[in-house]
């Protein structure tokens, strides 16, 4: 009897992107792969061929982002206190349902699957799934969140070196990211005291709260969908295995422009070298996501030669950047088929350092200028594994025009980062990663722990 898997993904489009290569490699070995989420997830798990059950929106644990403010720095300024209410409301009912609700009674009633896959934003919630006797494996769709010598948080911009003075600013950098969780935790409410309490009913399950966002458990299998050689130098703990070796694996979902592919083809004809930009389908989130844009297309319709293919997702500028900058060597799309693109060998990408472009990037050859769009996500810390491979680039949503003109020039000109990513590809280890043989024969000695104490 062939087993059945459950993948319990956080509803962005991005994590559940990150699963999918896995999730048809389980079903070539004839695992049963099902999807559980709210019901805005099921046309993208379907479009790639998987089965999905959807659930009410209630049912999750996540709260609605507030939206960004656009004006002046006052009506911010005046907008930090209702966003911190909001945000602590929104904490007290997660916290509340830590403790409370049992995240896994819909996925046995359902299901009653042989193993549930639980993305890393779920980790709190596992203490409720023990009594059920269903081995739980975490995802991390991130490069690892550990905390080890030399390899500074996430939030960090700062790139390590072998040298004592880089050792005391990592430290430093980890003292920095855990004061200001502590602080926050304050105001906010602190997600971690449920856990804390929980985790005393099951003395086997060994909880890391030193880890970037929030916890981490050094007893609980973890999988990570990243690619290992992009981290920094660290010692992988034995519980966390690499799902590859990485490969494309193009996604079925994604809906562009009419006609995009035939304009594309004409853009490659008529120019030497095309540009990519993308800022993924939450760019409205990012501070000065708009006037970065703003930039990057003048730069192109002043410069002629050189061809620029941007997506923006919002409607309304959108539409106000077509207005604005009308040239031959510029399309403007809300989505494009990125791998599709990638492979058709795209001179350079401008990014926000979401993982997963990075991830095809890397695959693809094809250089990166990253300006991370979120602070207290991984976009910072994936921008300096980029500079420190020598793959790329990075800046800040902030920089000049004249930045940001030198960024792209000294991409386009330079032959050393393609090179340099050749070399990356070259030296990917087949060892570093898991395949899914060893994977599934590994469960089937990993359950014990997941039995009622």
């Amino acid at each position: 009897m062939s087993k059945k898997i459950l993948f319990r993904i956080f509803p962005q489009e991005s994590h559940h992107n990150a699963t999918f290569t896995f999730a048809k490699i389980l079903q070539q070995f004839g695992v049963e792969v099902i999807y559980m989420a709210i019901s805005q997830m099921e046309g993208i798990v379907k479009q790639n061929g998987f089965k999905f059950i959807a659930l009410p929106y209630e049912k999750d644990i996540m709260g609605k982002p507030s939206e960004r403010i656009i004006g002046t720095k006052m009506d911010r300024l005046k907008q930090i206190l209702p966003d911190l209410l909001i945000e602590r409301r929104v904490n007290k009912v997660y916290i509340n349902k830590i403790t409370q609700k049992d995240f896994f009674e819909d996925i046995i009633n359902e299901v009653n699957p042989d193993i549930i896959i639980l993305d890393g934003t779920y980790k709190a919630n596992i203490f409720h799934s023990f009594k059920y006797g269903i081995p739980i494996v975490i995802l991390e769709t991130t490069v690892s969140l550990i905390n080890q010598k030399n390899k500074p948080p996430l939030s960090s911009s700062l790139i390590p070196a072998n040298n004592v003075i880089s050792e005391l600013l990592v430290k430093l950098s980890w003292k920095k990211y855990h004061l200001k969780s502590y602080f926050l935790s304050k105001i906010l409410g602190d997600v971690s005291k449920p856990v804390k309490e929980l985790s005393k009913l099951y003395p086997k399950i060994n909880v890391d709260y030193s880890r970037y966002f929030f916890l981490g458990y050094s007893n609980i299998l973890e999988l990570n969908s990243t690619i290992y050689e992009f981290d920094f130098d660290h010692d992988r703990p034995k519980n966390i295995f690499y799902l590859g070796p990485p490969s494309l694996s193009d996604r079925n979902n994604m809906h562009s422009d009419l006609f995009f592919k035939e304009r594309f083809w004409q853009l490659k004809k008529e120019y030497k070298k095309i540009v990519y930009c993308s800022f993924g389908t939450m760019a409205w989130r990012y501070k000065n996501h708009e006037s970065f844009i703003d930039k990057v297309l003048k730069y192109f319709y002043e410069t002629k030669g050189i061809a620029l293919i941007i997506c923006i997702e919002g409607q309304l500028f959108r539409h106000k950047m077509r207005e604005k900058y009308v040239s031959d060597n510029i399309v403007i799309c809300r989505r494009v088929p990125q791998i599709y693109l990638l492979k058709a060998s795209i001179d350079l990408m401008i990014t926000h350092g979401g993982i997963n472009s990075i991830n095809e990037c890397i695959l693809t050859n094809t250089p990166m200028l990253v300006y991370p769009g979120a602070k207290n996500l991984d976009q910072t810390g994936n921008g300096a594994r980029v500079k420190y491979h020598g793959l790329g680039e990075r800046g800040t949503l902030k920089d000049s025009y004249k930045s940001i003109k030198k960024n792209i020039q000294s991409l386009l000109n330079n032959e050393i980062y393609k090179k340099n990513l050749l070399d990356f590809n070259d030296n990917i280890n087949p060892k570093n990663y898991i395949n899914l043989k060893d994977f599934l024969k590994h469960m089937e000695n990993y359950s014990d722990i997941f039995l009622t104490n």
